[in-house]
């Protein structure tokens, strides 16, 4: 009981401070089916995504009591985008989440690839690509 207190202080502190040095405003989505972030597998439901400017985002759905933080480089500027969307690879039946794209914004970030991702894609065909579309 005292490590799932700690570990709740933990994440609202460390919500909070992404929140707080938030570069764009959040972005909600409903996302369909599991994913994996980061090292986090996550139910499908309702995230939204906080986006620091260090390139910490935090990914929380309070409905389900799930959450994880993902350290995203810089990808690609590609002219201001008009539309907010998450890209996933998906590798047979497993998602992930590979790239956040927020309207308003020149550049996306990138989540880093994972060792997980790297044995995936060693047995499989390139990833397919999922794109949903997130609202502000």
């Amino acid at each position: 009981m005292k490590t799932h207190a700690l570990r709740t202080s933990i994440l609202a502190l460390l919500m909070a401070a992404a929140g707080h040095a938030q570069s764009s405003l959040p972005l909600n989505a409903d996302i369909p089916f599991n994913f994996v972030a980061g090292n986090a597998t996550l139910p499908a439901g309702r995230y939204t995504f906080n986006q620091g400017r260090s390139g910490m985002i935090a990914l929380n759905a309070q409905a389900l009591k799930a959450s994880a933080f993902l350290n995203a480089n810089t990808v690609e500027c590609a002219g201001n985008q008009t539309a907010s969307r998450l890209v996933f690879h998906r590798y047979g039946t497993t998602y992930l989440l590979f790239q956040i794209w927020t309207a308003g914004n020149d550049c996306g970030r990138q989540a880093p690839v994972t060792n997980r991702e790297r044995e995936l894609a060693a047995r499989h065909t390139p990833p397919d690509e999922t794109i949903i579309l997130a609202t502000r």
